[in-house]
């Protein structure tokens, strides 16, 4: 422990993580998107640090610590590089802070006086909320404003979109027969001898893991570059780095998609139909909503395309599309496809999602927005 933190007894950090997600159930009953600290973990290290500032809740139980301003940098999802950029100032001053203004939770003092420090040096607050709560901004700034504080200047810094669409087999679905995921529906074609077991040969195959730390690093950096220009975002996009790895070297249960050519990869899709494995997804949401699919492992997440720029990586993409369909049908498994877009490709890659699987012969599908997430900011001063 640094001599920056603060010690936090074990009872009290497990009572306040339990509290906590009561408060920001709300936020995140009819949201896609997990909302606040993604874990028990990461909310440890935010109560336990100096820069963090919590409101204390005597109960009956004993106090609580529920941490509601914190730098950008306690929260993993939140891109740090962004705020820097576009913040640098007001990030090398101190005087940019994010704000969890949480449903039923009155700001104690100490946040109450941290919001009026922000205020005085004319600094700025970053939030975030979700499109199911639309008054979420009022509410906020009419707290500031009986504070005393004004709004100087408003800012939507980005948006991040989710999207569903059930994909349906042209030729049904038999009810006689069990839904088969698409990585067992692969694998059975390996075992009769349909494919040969040659994890790397030239055309679309599926694979369970890559063997190669070396060959997990280039595709990281390959899926790096490509999501690179998205990440101009206040939400970081796609996998972490050990995300991608564990994935990759180490979880034998998710599919990966590769297009080889020459011996070599150029394009890689990751294909997962356990939500609770995406550390941002709120799974419990597809799980209220869509209950039978949910168990059947038939709602797959797999946007997570990346190309090497220097390829034809629609061509590419496409025919991994195509061989997802063949797997739908073959494995019985009409499911439910879902996938999240920041702003930049927003209206534009869902389409193309769209239009690959209403290419392949074996099904269609129609995509829908069911919901985003706002990020904002205000600069704020004294009255």
């Amino acid at each position: 422990m640094s001599n920056t933190d603060k010690y936090i007894s074990p009872e009290i950090s497990q009572r306040s993580f339990d509290a906590y997600r009561d408060f920001i159930q709300p936020l995140s009953d009819d949201h896609p998107q997990q909302q606040g600290f993604i874990d028990e973990a990461e909310f440890t290290f935010a109560i336990s640090s100096q820069a963090v500032v919590s409101t204390e809740v005597n109960t009956a139980r004993g106090q609580l610590l529920i941490p509601q301003l914190a730098p950008v940098t306690c929260y993993e999802w939140l891109n740090t590089d962004f705020y820097q950029k576009k913040f640098n100032h007001d990030m090398a001053a101190g005087r940019l802070i994010h704000f969890a203004n949480l449903p039923d939770l009155i700001p104690g003092p100490e946040v109450n006086s941290g919001l009026m420090d922000v205020a005085g040096d004319n600094g700025v607050i970053v939030y975030d909320y979700p499109s199911t709560l639309p008054d979420y901004p009022a509410r906020l700034e009419g707290m500031l404003s009986n504070m005393g504080i004004g709004i100087v200047e408003r800012t939507l810094l980005g948006t991040q979109t989710y999207f569903a669409g059930q994909v349906e087999l042209r030729y049904g679905e038999d009810p006689s027969k069990p839904h088969v995921d698409l990585a067992s529906a692969f694998d059975a074609r390996v075992e009769s001898g349909l494919v040969p077991e040659s994890d790397y040969r030239d055309g679309t195959t599926l694979v369970r893991g890559i063997a190669d730390p070396e060959l997990a690093e280039a595709l990281y950096e390959m899926y790096e570059d490509a999501y690179g220009v998205l990440n101009d975002h206040p939400c970081k996009q796609g996998l972490s780095p050990e995300e991608f790895k564990e994935i990759l070297l180490h979880d034998f249960k998710s599919g990966k998609l590769i297009y080889t050519n020459g011996g070599n990869i150029e394009t890689l899709c990751l294909v997962e139909n356990n939500l609770k494995k995406l550390s941002w997804v709120n799974w419990r949401y597809y799980k209220a909503r869509y209950p039978e699919k949910f168990d059947n492992g038939q709602i797959v997440w797999f946007p997570g395309i990346a190309t090497d720029p220097s390829k034809q990586g629609e061509d590419n993409s496409q025919n991994m599309i195509n061989l997802m369909a063949e797997l739908a049908e073959e494995g019985n498994n009409a499911f439910l496809g879902v996938f999240d877009f920041c702003d930049v490709n927003t209206g534009f890659l869902d389409r193309v999602f769209e239009d690959w699987i209403n290419r392949a012969p074996q099904t269609s599908i129609e995509l829908s927005p069911i919901a985003d997430q706002q990020y904002h900011a205000i600069r704020v001063a004294k009255k």
